[in-house]
């Protein structure tokens, strides 16, 4: 402090003001010298103007110094998603925003952060803190599952983590697959469809809707499982081949699956003997509709018990009845040959009193 002169002014008390921060005193007395001493501290990064004034010169003078974040206890004050859940597609993109702060609070630019996931693709591995202390990313995925993106800093390797959720695309929700645990059937036939996306992801909770040509299907509508997957039994009493069809509301087509249901449990053959009683060969026979004429060859085997050389094996449902209508064949849940002479003979299988097929051998 000095007067008018130049000379230093001792004992004058100085009134100081800061724009921000804190002022270890905010009144000095100047000493012999004509200098007085105060600090200043603050716990965020700005720029601050100290005012210095007296009684008798209360403009004063300035002086601005400036506050920088403490890059050393840099550490993530938070990070944080824009949305919780995107789509599998590939394109559906998170946002991840990481805030970087010192031990003060301060906000700390020119942080390097380094970003990890646990799937998916990130935009950058690395971002730096733009002068707000922000830095961004961004997260897509083609698979549908969970993920937890972490941040960490040189100077806050824990960091902190954020997770979020990818989910199937049921705009692109197709009938992936159609599978039956048999073709041929007596009586049930189960089917199993399932549903993916066009990332090739299990779609849950989706509807798929069921149709078939003829029989009797266990539901019409169902919504997939946790693994995109739909379960259902078509039954049918009837020789007949059906059509089973499933789609989904973006795939209206779906898929179709071709299945027949006949009283046969397992395959229906020609059997030949030889002379020596020893079969010869067996021919399958496909017994599919109502309208078929199997010749059999009622000539008699003399080393076989004069057997017919040629007879039908099969394995009927055990509910079924066989009606022959005439008595010049043998016919049983096993087998049909004609025994008894030529001729032909209609054969009529029956459940209860529902005809399920009719077929005719004819004996030579």
């Amino acid at each position: 402090m000095r007067d008018v002169a130049g000379a230093v002014v001792p004992g004058v008390k100085v009134t100081l003001a800061a724009t921000s921060g804190t002022l270890s005193k905010n009144t000095v007395t100047t000493d012999d010298n004509g200098v007085a001493y105060a600090k200043l501290t603050d716990t965020a990064a700005e720029n601050v103007t100290v005012t210095a004034t007296t009684p008798f010169d209360t403009k004063g003078k300035t002086a601005s110094v400036t506050f920088k974040a403490d890059a050393a206890s840099a550490k993530i004050y938070a990070l944080t998603a824009d949305k919780d859940v995107a789509v599998d597609n590939g394109k559906d993109a998170i946002t991840f925003t990481t805030v970087v702060r010192d031990v003060a609070g301060a906000v700390v630019p020119g942080v390097k952060v380094t970003l990890a996931a646990t799937s998916g693709t990130l935009s950058k591995n690395t971002v730096t803190t733009d002068d707000n202390g922000v830095a961004y990313a961004k997260l897509t995925d083609t698979a549908a599952e969970n993920v937890t993106v972490t941040a960490t800093t040189p100077f806050d390797t824990k960091g902190k983590t954020a997770s979020v959720t990818f989910k199937a695309d049921a705009a692109s929700a197709k009938i992936y697959a159609l599978t039956a645990d048999k073709e041929y059937s007596t009586d049930q036939i189960a089917f199993t469809a399932q549903v993916k996306d066009k990332s090739n992801q299990n779609i849950p909770n989706e509807n798929v809707y069921i149709s078939s040509s003829s029989g009797f299907l266990s539901s019409r509508s169902k919504k997939t499982d946790k693994n995109g997957i739909v379960r259902f039994t078509l039954t049918d009493d009837v020789l007949e081949e059906i059509t089973v069809q499933v789609r989904t509301n973006f795939d209206i087509y779906g898929k179709t699956k071709v299945v027949h249901f006949s009283p046969f449990v397992g395959e229906v053959t020609l059997r030949r003997w030889n002379d020596q009683c020893h079969t010869m060969h067996r021919t399958p026979i496909k017994l599919d509709r109502d309208d078929i004429t199997i010749k059999l060859d009622s000539t008699p085997v003399p080393n076989c018990g004069n057997r017919p050389i040629e007879e039908l094996n099969w394995s009927l449902a055990p509910d079924l009845n066989i009606i022959a209508s005439s008595g010049n064949v043998f016919v049983n849940e096993n087998k049909v040959s004609c025994d008894n002479g030529v001729g032909d003979n209609i054969i009529t299988v029956r459940r209860g009193s529902k005809t399920i097929m009719k077929f005719t051998i004819s004996c030579n």
